[in-house]
């Protein structure tokens, strides 16, 4: 991922830019796990 980040994308940091990315991706697994959790309950499934 990091040399994607450096040839293709052209990051000058391109560690800072995986670090948003991981952060970005927790964020969504987060947001979709809370979301789901709460659907599953309203519907009466485990």
């Amino acid at each position: 991922m990091l040399y994607f980040l450096t040839d293709r994308i052209r990051l000058a940091d391109p560690d800072t830019g995986l670090l948003i990315m991981i952060l970005l991706y927790t964020a969504g697994m987060v947001a979709t796990a809370v979301l789901g959790g709460r659907l599953s309950d309203r519907s009466g499934r485990r």
